[in-house]
């Protein structure tokens, strides 16, 4: 039986992850990433929001969280790329829905969260949308107001009021819940011309640390989750080497880095752990590691 097992993890598996004997299912999501899932889903049952689901980081932590048997809720502003995920996690016969809603909209929030959950209950919000400047970037005297605005409404504002709700279906369905922020390691450490999405993923954090003193009391885990660069299609040379001069580990980041360390911390397993920033990032924040080289 072993032997059989092994040689169809061969032809489905990565290198990486063929050291799991046990798997009930192995999903792949899209050729960038693959989902393993142990004989035993630990969030069967659970009811989870993802914002910015139908993103890359999203869209793994999605069926990451499906295919430990969680019923997700995808959410986005185009509704269109989020249906397209859905259907995707349906055809592997797990459980999705979609929730359209523009988090940088209090009035979208308000409404998608309310229509939503008025008669259903809400264990796990994982904050993931987000995103910097991109093109835009620029230093702080150049930067339009309206960038300013659309960075920390989206990554900082629009957490504090997904959280808001999530946290207002918990207590009164006295549940034990788990909340996750996508921060960043520029929210630690800082980045040139992305100064305003810097000060929002710090936010991020401070308000992660406040809000689990706050909610600790009632069995609800807050915590964030701070990736480094993650690989999200095809990479140049340039990027590998510019990678290579930001991490200590000898590999790229992956999408399913990030959904795994999410998953671990709204299980059960990570119920001793509130108010904490875990870093995805390869040990990039440990110092000035490319530059000794």
């Amino acid at each position: 039986m072993k032997s059989l097992l092994m040689k169809l993890l061969k032809k489905v598996v990565p290198e990486r992850i063929k050291k799991y004997y046990r798997v009930q299912a192995v999903y792949s999501a899209t050729k960038e990433y693959t989902i393993v899932v142990s004989n035993e889903p630990k969030l069967k049952g659970k009811t989870a929001v993802v914002t910015g689901g139908n993103g890359a980081i999203g869209r793994a932590v999605c069926f990451k969280l499906a295919a430990e048997g969680a019923k997700v809720y995808v959410s986005g502003r185009n509704s269109e790329k989020v249906n397209n995920v859905v259907e995707e996690i349906r055809s592997k016969g797990l459980l999705a829905e979609p929730m359209i809603m523009d988090v940088s909209d209090a009035n979208s929030i308000e409404n998608a969260f309310n229509t939503t959950f008025e008669n259903e209950k809400l264990d796990i919000l994982i904050n993931n949308a987000g995103g910097g400047p991109r093109e835009f970037a620029t230093t702080v005297d150049n930067q339009s107001i309206r960038i300013i605005d659309n960075i920390l409404n989206t990554n900082l504002r629009g957490t504090i009021l997904c959280t808001r709700k999530a946290l207002q279906n918990m207590l009164k369905n006295k549940l034990e819940g788990k909340i996750i922020i996508i921060s960043s390691v520029v929210g630690m450490q800082g980045l040139k011309k992305y100064s305003e999405y810097a000060a929002a993923k710090a936010g991020d954090i401070g308000f992660m640390k406040s809000a689990a003193l706050e909610y600790g009391e009632y069995g609800i885990n807050i915590n964030c989750i701070s990736p480094g660069y993650v690989q999200r299609g095809n990479l140049t040379e340039k990027d590998i080497k510019n990678n290579d001069k930001k991490k200590c580990l000898n590999r790229l980041g992956t999408l399913e880095d990030v959904a795994n360390a999410i998953f671990f911390l709204v299980s059960d397993d990570a119920k001793y752990i509130t108010g904490q920033n875990l870093c995805v990032d390869g040990g990039r924040t440990l110092g000035l590691y490319g530059d000794t080289h």
